[in-house]
Formats: structure tokens, C-alpha cells, sequence
């Protein structure tokens, strides 16, 4: 695979990952396939306006690139002036990946604002190992492992991805792979046209592709910085191809769930946070489940027994414990699940009416003791009926025992690594008796904006970045590492996710992941942040070069 070629078109990545546009109508999907198992699509004119062309090539990134010289002189030319090579950076780009029976490919797609320009680059670069030809007006290239086609307007570069999952299966791919020792565990042959496989890409007709997807179209219409697409049902299609269920498996129906289950993302840059709007779409069949049990809010007492102070992590969530069955039974797995619980004493039914469908995990308290990070945590959950959860409870501590060869008959084992406790309302477990206990007792309530937000919904969660890196700092002795960790407290503060609805057969939520400057926009953070990030790599790598150097050196002397 030509390594000059691979630098230009990583170069023209990055140039569209700060610099193409979003439309109104889904031409952003037209050349996309309907069947791609992940989709990125870039706004570069919206990116570009928060983070200009300009400030990312005077990076210590971009600098040491143009210093190096083995880069080719047009990959030096594009980092000066991505559209040098005929690509319009003034509009969408996408990468998508695709599963199919020769093997997998990426797709990288965009528009041209100089076809000529571009024919030149890529004839020219690839250095002859790409075989050239031209239909219909579309030019395309074949190459070993990536293929190009393009015409007047717009191109489309296609890489191949190997499958080690299963490799002696898979005779598309030019791979290897070595053990320790350097031997070749396996290897296997690239037998596909990628020139022909761009060609039929770029040729797709509309209805197979995404622009004739409505989910899709509703996604590229709110005009994000990014939006990111995930078809689970692909993906699940190709897991089940490459490993298929063994014994009970079988009887699984998991293509009940996975139907016409998509999850998208719209991220956008604003000052001082990342901003996420998230949806899971469903199949009718599950989404009818999924509404029948979902609740509004959720238990706001259960999270405020938790002290925000020193807090690591806590998630929330509401639904009711009805939808257990019910995924079973539309599985085909209630059979073996009944007969599981049975084995403990109780049954499906009874671990239904035991809880009334709230939970909740914590972390706080994060202690450094002997070099080795020690921290509290706590699980809850809301009782429905006492009579079942006791039932519930004596399969669950039965077990318990002999996983962990204890004849301990109170709460707590003293084996286990954990505590466990029950109030009126709460069942709790937890790292110590008297958190568990505490928390059980309820005597002091704590109150939180991220708690109002948590629980004006089914459910979200919320990650202290800073409290977590201050809390580790003591466990890292190692130079860069603690440069690396300087750099990121000045960046990273906290994140809050929490689902908002229900609608159209799919689940909203928003996540907001807060830095700790408020007045610049986050993307500009971040390309500072990446660039003081890669410069600590660096210096470490060389760093480490010296000292083998030195090291090889003394034993030469021996």
C-alpha cells in the first residue's frame, strides 16, 4: 500500500475535519451506502469558523510534520493549503465503514473544487501503484488494498479492512500477523478490484443509499458540527456471520432487537463545553415494550441520600422491572431464564415484584493508600414487594456463600468483597457497612443541579473528571505521564448524560461534557490541548531513544 498516498489522503482528512459545510437536504447520505455499519459526517464550514485553517496548521503537530522530510512535497503543499489538491473544503466530507462478503471497507467522501488538480494529485503521487482507468466520465484507480474513483465534481477513496476474527475464513485481504518471536501466525491474499469496488460506490444509485433515508436526513438536518451514525443492525448482522451461536445460543432471537435498531450523535463545539444530542431509534416491537414500561421521572429520594462531595461517578435510572419479562419472552431466552432463577429458589415473576424498577451507582471518595487507589461505592435499588425480595434475597445470599465459602448467616459476608443491607424502601450494597447503613437510614439529603437534571428524567449519569484526576495524581511517578495529567486538568472538568424522551419509536438524551475554560470555544481547547499532548509523546519517545541508545552503546563497551 503506497505510504505517500496514505500521508496525502490522511492530510485531506484532517483538512475536511476542519473545513466542509452541512445542507438542508440529505445530499449529505446520497453517496453513502444504506448498509454502512458507521458513519461520520463532518460540517467543515462550521468547524472551520471555530477553529480556522490557520490555527491548526501553526500547531507543534503541523510544524513537525512540515519539518520532516520525508513528506512528500504535496502533502507539504496541502497542510499549507488543503484545497491545493482539488478538494472543496468548503463542503461535507464523510467517512463511513462497510461490511460485506469479500471482507470490509472504509469509504472517505467528498466534494471537488478542481478536478484537474485532483487527477493530477492522484496520478502523480501514487507512483505507479495504482492502475488508472476511465468510464462513463469517472475516473478510478485500483489499487493494493484502496481504490479511488472521482469525476468532475466530487471522489470517493475506498481502504480495505482485514477481518482477524476468523482470518482463515477471509481470503480478501493482503494481512499477517507475527507472534512474539516474529513467526507468522497467518496470512492471507487480497484478491478484491478495490478500482471496481470504488467505482460501484461512486455509482450507487440513491435508493441504496442514505440520502434515501429518512432517520438519516432528520440526523444531517440540524446542521452540527458532527454527526456520527451507527447501524446496529449491521452490525449485529455481521458479528452473527463471522461468529456464529453455539448451542442454546441458537435458539436466541436476537434479530427481534436489533431490527431496525440505529443509534446517531450530533456533537457541537460551544464555548466551554461539548455539547451531544443523542438517539436510539427502535423496531415497533420493541419500542411498544420500551413505552408501556417507561417512566417520567426518576426516585429523586434514592439520589439524594448520595453526598455530591467527593464524587467520582453516580448513575440513575427508572423503568419499570415488567420490561424484563417482556424482553425475555421477545428474545425466546424466558424459558432458560426461569429455569436459572429456579435453581436460586425464585423465579422471573419473583424478581419482578421484588423492586419497583429504580437504580442507582456511585463512586466517591477516591483514597490513595499503599500506591494503590482505594474508593467507596454504593449500589441501590427501590423494594416493591417485601415478601419477594426476601425470596429473592435468600437465592442471591445462597450463592453468595458458596462462591465465597462463607457461613456467615447476618448481612454481610465476611468473605465478600462487599456489604449488603435492606430498609423499608431500599435494598442497598456498598465497599463498607457503615456507607450501606447510612445511606439506608436517609437522615441527611443532599441537593445538586446534576441531581435535578438526573431526575427530571428516566435516568443520566455524571463523571467528575477533575475530582477523579486530582484524586489519582499521587499514583503517578512517571514524568510525561504527569505532564500529560497537568495538561488535561486544565481542560477536563465533569460530564453530565441524561434522556430527555420518548418519541417516534426512539429515545432522545443530551450529554454535556464541560472544560474548565468557559470563554473559548472547545474546539479551539482541544487543538491545543492535542497539540501539548502530542509534543509530550515525542519528547518522551526520544527520551526513550537516548536511553536505549546509551544502553546499546554500554553493552558494545562489555
Amino acid at each position: 500500500m503506497n505510504k505517500r498516498f496514505l500521508i496525502l489522503i490522511s492530510v485531506i482528512i484532517g483538512a475536511f475535519t476542519f473545513s466542509s459545510c452541512s445542507k438542508k437536504t440529505n445530499t449529505e447520505g446520497r453517496y453513502i451506502p444504506q448498509k454502512a455499519a458507521f458513519v461520520l459526517h463532518i460540517n467543515g464550514s462550521s468547524i472551520n469558523q471555530k477553529l480556522p485553517w490557520d490555527e491548526v496548521k501553526n500547531t507543534g503537530m503541523v510544524k513537525r510534520l512540515m519539518e520532516d522530510s520525508s513528506l512528500p512535497e504535496k502533502a507539504r503543499a496541502i497542510l499549507i493549503n488543503p484545497e491545493s489538491g482539488g478538494v472543496n473544503i468548503k463542503n461535507d466530507a464523510a467517512v463511513f465503514y462497510l461490511k460485506d462478503s469479500l471482507g470490509g471497507y472504509i469509504g472517505i467522501a467528498g466534494k471537488l473544487s478542481n478536478a484537474d488538480a485532483f487527477d493530477k494529485l492522484a496520478r502523480n503521487e501514487s507512483k505507479g501503484d495504482f492502475e488508472f482507468s476511465e468510464n462513463s466520465g469517472v475516473q478510478s484507480g485500483k489499487g493494493k488494498g484502496m481504490g479511488l474513483a472521482w469525476n468532475k465534481d466530487r471522489f470517493l477513496f475506498v481502504v480495505g479492512v482485514p477481518n482477524t476474527t476468523f482470518p482463515d475464513k477471509f481470503n480478501n485481504m493482503q494481512l499477517s500477523s507475527e507472534d512474539s518471536t516474529g513467526k507468522v501466525i497467518f496470512s492471507a491474499t487480497d484478491n478484491r478490484n478495490y478500482g471496481q469496488l470504488a467505482f460501484q460506490v461512486f455509482n450507487i444509485k440513491e435508493s441504496e443509499s442514505l440520502g434515501d433515508n429518512e432517520k438519516f436526513s432528520e440526523l444531517v438536518a440540524d446542521k452540527a458540527d458532527l454527526h456520527f451514525w451507527v447501524n446496529s443492525e449491521e452490525i449485529y448482522n455481521m458479528q452473527s456471520a463471522e461468529m456464529p451461536a453455539i448451542g442454546p445460543l441458537n435458539m436466541l432471537n436476537f434479530t427481534k432487537f436489533t431490527k431496525d435498531a440505529r443509534s446517531t450523535a450530533s456533537v457541537n463545539f460551544d464555548n466551554g463545553k461539548i455539547s451531544v444530542d443523542f438517539r436510539a431509534y427502535m423496531n415497533k416491537e420493541v419500542a411498544d415494550i420500551f413505552k408501556k414500561n417507561m417512566v417520567n421521572h426518576t426516585d429523586a429520594e434514592m439520589i439524594k441520600r448520595i453526598s455530591p462531595e467527593n464524587l467520582a461517578m453516580i448513575m440513575q435510572f427508572s423503568i419499570k422491572p415488567q420490561i424484563i419479562k417482556e424482553y425475555l419472552k421477545l428474545l425466546g431466552a424466558d424459558g432458560f431464564a426461569n429455569m436459572g432463577t429456579g435453581m436460586l429458589g425464585f423465579s422471573i415473576d419473583d424478581l419482578i415484584d421484588a423492586n419497583k424498577g429504580d437504580y442507582l451507582l456511585a463512586v466517591s471518595d477516591i483514597k490513595v493508600d499503599s500506591a494503590k487507589p482505594k474508593f467507596d461505592y454504593l449500589f441501590s435499588t427501590s423494594i416493591a414487594s417485601k415478601t419477594a425480595f426476601d425470596k429473592v434475597m435468600t437465592g442471591v445470599s445462597r450463592m453468595m456463600k458458596m462462591y465465597f465459602n462463607s457461613s456467615d448467616s447476618s448481612s454481610t459476608s465476611a468473605n465478600a468483597p462487599l456489604s449488603y443491607n435492606k430498609s423499608e424502601k431500599y435494598f442497598a450494597l456498598g465497599s463498607s457497612q457503615p456507607l450501606v447503613d447510612g445511606y439506608l437510614t436517609g437522615s441527611k439529603t443532599y441537593s445538586s443541579p446534576v441531581y435535578d437534571k438526573i431526575t427530571t428524567g428516566p435516568g443520566g449519569g455524571y463523571i467528575n473528571f477533575a475530582y477523579i484526576m486530582n484524586a489519582v495524581t499521587p499514583l503517578v511517578n512517571d514524568s510525561s505521564t504527569q505532564e500529560m495529567l497537568a495538561a488535561s486538568k486544565l481542560i477536563w472538568k465533569d460530564m453530565i448524560s441524561y434522556t430527555e424522551n420518548f418519541s417516534g419509536n426512539s429515545v432522545h438524551g443530551h450529554m454535556d461534557i464541560n472544560l474548565v475554560n468557559n470563554d473559548s470555544n472547545s474546539l479551539k481547547q482541544l487543538n491545543h490541548y492535542f497539540d501539548a499532548i502530542s509534543t509530550i509523546l515525542i519528547n518522551k519517545k526520544k527520551k526513550e531513544d537516548i536511553t536505549y541508545n546509551m544502553l546499546r552503546e554500554a553493552e558494545k563497551n562489555n
